[in-house]
């Protein structure tokens, strides 16, 4: 299986997962953007970033943070490793500052 389509198969079970939970949710497949899924519920934006077996690199994480910022969204991390979820919170708008480092792994 390719890397590509192992990532896929993540983003939609995440989806799903989401989607379970009540939100309402969008996957940008090979969109090249920011995030892999947008998720919406009770008028909060969330964007995820979806991994299989390491977080994004440091760059990727600055840089999702960054647009985090500007655009006043959430900013989610998941990683898909040894057969189970991890979630990270890289910017929480409703968060104080220092929560928000974008170099915070928990």
């Amino acid at each position: 299986m390719t890397r590509y389509r192992k990532g896929a198969n993540k983003e939609r079970a995440l989806r799903s997962l989401l989607t379970r939970e009540g939100y309402y949710v969008v996957r940008s497949a090979k969109s090249g953007g920011a995030f892999d899924l947008v998720a919406i519920k009770s008028g909060q934006v969330v964007g995820w970033q979806v991994k299989v077996g390491r977080m994004p690199t440091r760059a990727e994480r600055e840089q999702l943070v960054t647009i985090g910022q500007r655009c006043k969204v959430k900013v989610m991390v998941a990683v898909w490793a040894r057969r189970r979820w991890s979630f990270v919170c890289l910017y929480d708008p409703d968060a104080n500052a220092d929560a928000n480092s974008p170099n915070r792994t928990k």
